[in-house]
């Protein structure tokens, strides 16, 4: 796990400590409110892919994003060979729903 500060340094996510870094590669924004159906992220610089519904999102931003029971918040970012390796394990399981 990392902090949002040791993968984007300098950005508005690094700032974000209710979210960490899986590696550099997933980002997770946990839901930490109980009965909350959606959670804030910070998105670092560039496109990010949730992980599991396929749904991008720009970045630079904090934005709501759904997070229904079950669902965990999880992204990678646009164009990230290692990103889209994890993106293809998730499917080859299938565990997402694209």
């Amino acid at each position: 796990m990392r902090h949002g500060w040791l993968a984007y340094p300098d950005t508005a996510a690094a700032q974000a400590d209710l979210q960490y870094f899986l590696g550099e590669h997933l980002l997770v924004a946990p839901v930490t409110q109980e009965g909350a159906g959606e959670v804030a992220v910070t998105f670092p610089p560039g496109d990010w892919e949730h992980v599991l519904t396929g749904e991008t999102y720009a970045g630079d931003q904090q934005l709501m994003v759904p997070a229904p029971l079950g669902q965990p918040t999880a992204f990678v970012r646009q164009g990230d060979s290692t990103g889209e390796e994890i993106l293809a394990a998730l499917q080859s399981a299938g565990v997402t729903s694209q």
